[in-house]
């Protein structure tokens, strides 16, 4: 009787064993390799035209989408492997801004009506800089201004005398002065030479006819950048300057007078003097301007 007892006990110990296991556990999952795991690389868009893809790049770098920006570029330069402009814009993206720019900069406020895209042209010498600037001024969307915001500009050479006519606009008007006079000069000059240069150059022309194609080296290869299309980035939003507040426009007036706008120029030099008659600085930029103007309707 002890005997089967024990039994019973063993068999319900091993039972109750067994049932503590729990359910057989299936194979692990697969473990995802690292080229699975890793991001999707951008892919340029198929059956563009060299232009529409650059285009398409410019558009995509507007809107801080760089790793697609970067794809349409590639492919860009498989079938324009001589643009200059096209290379510079992926070192654009792939250097940080601080290698690509000195770190000595000037902090400017960004007016009504400019945008990136301008400012790099005005004070980097290419419209093309505009990504290089945002990425330098810590901006993820270049397309996103407002005006008002502050904006550094790094110092390179172009940016170095940019400021300096800004801040000596006389400089220009003594330097576009000086160029109107040595134009009128090689112009008097040339004159009694015109007739011998033209039948000169008509006797080389005819002599290497066919020997050159113009944009291409003698042998067949492209030597100038085809016309490329410019960003287009939005101007940061139009604000109304205040009356009483005529420094703004006399800021813009020196920018337009810079730029050899000087129709824009004087126009905003008369607003100025509208709210403020007594705006010195405004009254003789705007004699400088206007005798700079005359001397140039002259010579035309």
């Amino acid at each position: 009787m002890k005997i089967m007892t024990r039994g019973w006990v063993l068999l319900g110990g091993v039972l109750l064993a067994a049932c503590a296991v729990g359910p057989v556990q299936g194979p692990p999952e697969p473990v995802a390799t690292v080229g699975e795991r890793r991001a999707v690389e951008a892919v340029a868009q198929p059956g563009l035209t060299p232009q529409a893809r650059f285009r398409e790049a410019l558009r995509m770098l507007e809107d801080g989408r760089a790793r697609q920006a970067r794809a349409e570029l590639v492919a860009y330069l498989q079938e324009k492997p001589r643009s200059d402009v096209a290379r510079d814009l992926l070192r654009q993206l792939d250097e940080d801004s601080n290698v690509y720019y000195p770190a000595s900069y000037r902090e400017i406020t960004l007016a009504s009506g400019e945008s990136l895209s301008t400012l790099a042209h005005r004070y980097l010498g290419s419209v093309y800089q505009f990504y290089a600037l945002a990425k330098y001024n810590g901006i993820a969307e270049p397309r996103r201004l407002r005006a008002g915001q502050i904006l550094k500009i790094p110092l390179t050479e172009t940016a170095r005398a940019s400021f300096a006519v800004e801040d000596d606009p006389e400089s220009l008007a003594r330097e576009m002065a000086q160029e109107a006079e040595a134009a009128a000069l090689t112009t008097d000059a040339a004159l009694p030479q015109e007739a011998a240069a033209e039948a000169e150059t008509k006797v080389e022309a005819e002599a290497d006819t066919g020997a050159a194609v113009a944009g291409a080296n003698p042998a067949g290869e492209e030597t100038e950048e085809e016309s490329l299309p410019e960003p287009a980035l939005q101007p940061a939003a139009v604000a109304a300057v205040p009356a009483g507040e005529p420094r703004e426009l006399h800021r813009r007036a020196l920018n337009a007078y810079r730029a050899q706008d000087l129709d824009k120029a004087i126009d905003l030099w008369n607003r100025v003097l509208v709210l403020d008659p007594e705006h010195e600085n405004a009254r003789l930029y705007r004699a400088q301007a206007l005798e700079l103007q005359s001397k140039l309707r002259r010579l035309n």
